[in-house]
């Protein structure tokens, strides 16, 4: 082969310097050797001229992407999200300010139900919304009366799950 060196791949600036775009399909990056450790990269990035995020990770400001639980989470992780704005200034507002009240560990909109809503009622949160402690109220929402609340440790050995809530709430 002689001085003739053999390359797998291209470098960063032969990939993105030759004017065609890729999708994350398209490439796949091998780790090459570095001079440094791991613990000496520095990731912050300035976003504006006063605003460093320590991971430069950021959400798409659209309706469909992000909206205050996005934006919520991206700084969760030390990201950003960006509000959308295909939406009222008004919404934008609330969305900003549901965003900046968040207090990590709590929870920003429980789920409420009646005393006599059924456990199976429960299971179906649980499959759509990731989460089974359920606020137990009088109207079975938001802004009512508090008579208790229902953890999975309530219901887990429960066979009937037709039994109204009221049976095993702790109040």
């Amino acid at each position: 082969m002689g001085s003739e060196q053999i390359y797998d791949g291209y470098t960063a600036a032969q990939l993105f310097g030759q004017g065609v775009s890729y999708t994350y399909d398209d490439v796949i990056l091998h780790p090459g050797y570095i001079n440094f450790a791991a613990h000496e990269v520095e990731l912050a990035s300035n976003v504006t001229k006063n605003i460093k995020l320590r991971v430069p990770i950021v959400s798409s400001p659209m309706d469909t992407v992000t909206e205050a639980e996005m934006a919520v989470a991206m700084a969760l992780v030390g990201g950003m999200g960006f509000i959308h704005y295909n939406c009222t200034v008004a919404d934008q507002v609330a969305a900003v300010v549901k965003v900046k009240a968040h207090q990590p560990g709590f929870v920003v909109t429980p789920v409420c139900m009646k005393p006599s809503d059924p456990i199976s009622a429960i299971d179906n949160i649980k499959l759509t919304k990731n989460f089974s402690s359920i606020c137990v109220t009088d109207t079975g929402a938001l802004g009512g009366k508090l008579l208790g609340i229902v953890t999975s440790r309530d219901i887990d050995f429960i066979d009937d799950r037709q039994m109204p809530l009221e049976d095993v709430m702790t109040k």
